[in-house]
């Protein structure tokens, strides 16, 4: 009011703040004054004759005074809990900026918050929802699993991690035992130990947030198509089959699940380059440089020791090496740089000359 900025501040910072502020005026909502900037300081000074930078040092100090004085008063409460499926998104969505712009502080950001999660959120072999102090609880949904398993495919773009890579495998498989639909296909939003509800709801449709299912048919392609395990591919057609009647209606309701489509009907392209860290950086480049939704370009260190399903990705003696599979077919291993581009750049323009791969 008024009132309480002439009781905080002195005359001079009283008239100028309530002049600038409409304190001065008739109150401006239901009898109260709720500040709104009137007249800047160019105005006020032209006003009363002054110096602007006079005007504006007097107008700082009194911000700075009633600042102080709010401090008093009891704060708001903050809504300060951390969402898995929230954070997944950012996860995701931080990455490909590093990816797009070269930022390794936005890596570096969306590494912290997905340790964060896996650190929290992941407790028993299972995920949960939510966390406030550092204490995860409720069970997680099928949207927190499915966009967590995208964002750890995606992640491993930026930096590979075996044990990044081996927990995306545990987030696959724990959505498919505790959501899968085995009778119909598809995913329901609770799992199967979830607190009794009136029925289990399982939709195909975006909301404010993108589909779980269709997030969850795209990631377990990625990850069949980057692990070879059918049984991912399997989950991803399942569930592009139970909700093809609901596509076919109202296609503009299911962007998500039109995604998944678009890659089960044209699958996508599994880059894994080998070779010395710093050597591989221009090769990966290459791809990061472009538009290249479709294909996903992971850099194995030579040093790092691949599981079983990738153990045929062997790195050179010296160089750097890549495997480029379309689908389920895969092309001869690329050793030289320029042959590596002009397949990126069929990507690209697939009218482009380039030889095809040969099925695996």
């Amino acid at each position: 009011t008024p009132q309480q900025t002439k009781s905080v501040l002195n005359e001079e910072e009283a008239q100028l703040f309530n002049q600038s502020y409409g304190l001065d005026r008739a109150a401006n909502f239901e009898g109260k004054w709720y500040p709104h900037c009137y007249a800047d300081v160019a105005q006020l000074a032209e006003k009363h004759h002054r110096p602007v930078l006079a005007v504006q040092q007097s107008i700082d100090r009194a911000k700075q005074k009633l600042y102080r004085q709010r401090l008093n008063r009891i704060h708001p409460a903050t809504d300060d809990k951390v969402l898995t499926s929230w954070n997944a998104l950012m996860i995701r969505g931080m990455n490909i900026a590093a990816r797009v712009f070269n930022r390794t502080d936005y890596h570096d950001s969306a590494n912290r918050a997905l340790q964060f999660i896996q650190r929290t959120h992941w407790k028993d072999d299972r995920l949960y929802a939510t966390s406030k102090d550092g204490r995860a609880h409720l069970n997680a949904y099928l949207d927190d699993y499915a966009y967590l398993l995208l964002a750890v495919i995606d992640a491993l773009q930026n930096e590979w991690n075996n044990d990044l890579y081996g927990w995306s495998k545990q987030i696959a498989d724990r959505m498919i035992e505790l959501f899968e639909d085995t009778d119909q296909g598809g995913f329901y939003f609770t799992s199967s130990d979830h607190e009794q509800l009136i029925m289990r709801s399982k939709s195909f449709s975006d909301d404010a947030m993108p589909s779980g299912n269709g997030i969850a048919a795209c990631a377990l392609q990625s990850l069949g198509l980057l692990s070879g395990n059918s049984k991912y591919l399997r989950s991803a057609e399942k569930t592009l089959q139970a909700a093809s009647i609901e596509l076919q209606r109202s296609p503009l309701l299911y962007c998500a699940m039109l995604n998944a489509l678009d890659s089960f009907l044209n699958p996508g392209v599994i880059i894994i380059l080998r070779g010395p860290g710093e050597a591989m950086k221009s090769w990966q480049q290459v791809v990061f440089d472009q538009y290249l939704p479709d294909v996903l370009c992971y850099a194995i260190d030579r040093k790092i020791q691949l599981t079983a399903e990738l153990a045929d990705k062997k790195a050179p003696e010296k160089g750097v090496c890549a495997y480029i599979c379309e689908g389920f077919s895969c092309r001869e291993p690329v050793i030289e740089f320029d042959q590596f581009e002009t397949v990126v750049k069929h990507f690209i323009d697939p009218s482009s000359q380039d030889e095809k791969p040969e099925p695996r």
